[in-house]
């Protein structure tokens, strides 16, 4: 298991059977069930030999098999629709 924080604050949790940072490229290779939970998405792969890349940049790469599920995705629509309707031109 692993924890980690990214450039707004935001804390992800992560979950395999191995667990490797590269410190150079700033890179997170997670293999075995890899499991992803940040504040906005989930990102599992329940297979023994799948991985997830987590770049640097924060983008992640899944091996075949890996399944993403987005969070709170209803409350944001709404939350954009009543900044739309607010807005006075």
């Amino acid at each position: 298991k692993a924890s980690y924080t990214n450039k707004q604050g935001e804390t992800s949790n992560a979950q395999a059977e191995k667990i490797t940072y590269n410190a150079k490229t700033g890179e997170i290779i997670l293999t075995g069930s890899p499991v992803i939970v940040t504040p906005d998405v989930i990102v599992k792969n329940p297979n023994k030999d799948a991985f997830i890349r987590v770049y640097s940049n924060g983008n992640m790469y899944g091996s075949r098999g890996t399944k993403t599920t987005f969070r709170h995705v209803d409350k944001k629509l709404s939350d954009r629709e009543n900044q739309k309707t607010s807005r006075k031109p």
